[in-house]
Formats: structure tokens, sequence, C-alpha cells
């Protein structure tokens, strides 16, 4: 597989008192590698906020922290900030949309381990190719972050969409 510019968004939210301060920042990684089944590199487009939307950002968002987020602090978040790269692969239908956020209880300590929790929607989860690149980018993903931050845990929500509706996992 061939990815182009993975726009992966960290996200880190600080407590200091009372007051919740939010600080967002985009890392890119040019990371390729090629299918299995043929020479031809796999092509990745990305979209905007725009695409994606407030509404469905905002409901991964406070899945993933019920307590760190509310409309209004996430819609200043959004207003600000290009805080949505939507990741699809077109010539297989497969479509990959990753968030990825890392929640810091403290800006002061260098030390501070943190909690990186990562949302991924794949579209068409009968697609073994839409699998597949949904496991490699998830992996993609953390091993970016582990080499940014000190992570303590990890969360993964992989939102896969069927004709029966939406299943979590």
């Amino acid at each position: 597989m061939k990815i182009d510019s993975l726009q992966i968004l960290l996200i880190s939210t600080c407590r200091f008192g009372s007051l919740l301060t939010m600080s967002i920042r985009l890392n890119t990684r040019h990371l390729s590698t090629k299918n299995i089944k043929s020479s031809r590199l796999i092509h990745f487009q990305y979209g905007s906020k725009e695409d994606v939307g407030f509404k469905r950002l905002f409901k991964f968002f406070h899945k993933a922290f019920p307590l760190a987020f509310n409309r209004e602090t996430f819609q200043r978040a959004y207003n600000a900030s290009d805080i949505s790269k939507t990741v699809y692969r077109t010539k297989y239908c497969c479509k990959v949309k990753i968030y990825g956020a890392i929640l810091a209880t403290s800006i002061f300590d260098s030390n501070q381990k943190r909690k990186l929790k990562i949302l991924m929607l794949v579209e068409n989860n009968q697609s073994l190719h839409a699998i597949n690149t949904g496991k490699n980018l998830l992996l993609q993903m953390i091993e970016t972050c582990k080499e940014l931050e000190n992570i303590m845990q990890i969360y993964a929500y992989v939102e896969s969409t069927n004709i029966d509706g939406i299943n979590f996992y």
C-alpha cells in the first residue's frame, strides 16, 4: 500500500485549575509501501473538516472524551483549526476515516504519561481491502504517536458501516 502525507491529528487537552485549555497539532508523515497483489501504488485522498462536518466530528470526539468536550468548546476548536482529515482509497471503494487524540493531564510535567484515543471509521466492512487498510493505518498512527509522545494507554474505537447500520467494536 502507499500512503501519501498521512495526516495524523493530535489533540492535547490540559487542565489548569478550573480552566480547560486545548492545543491542536498536526503531524505529517510520508509513508509508502507496495500493494502485495500488484505493483501499482494505491492512492489515498484527503478531505477537509468541511467534508466530514461538525456534527460527525463532535460525535466521534465526544464519544472518546465524554467529559473533555462540550459543544461550545469543540465548536471553538473546530472553527480555529483544520482538525479532520479523511483518508480514502477510491479504487476499491474503500473509505477509512481516522482521528486520533492524545489526552494529557498536565502541560508542566514533561514525563507525564498520556492516553492515546483513536477513532476510526471503516465504510464497507465486507471489503478485505478496507479492513486491511484500516488495520495498517491504525498501526502506523500508533507507532507515530509512540515516537512523539510518552504513551501510557491506547484506546481504539473502530466503527464500520454496513446495510444493518453502524457497529462499534
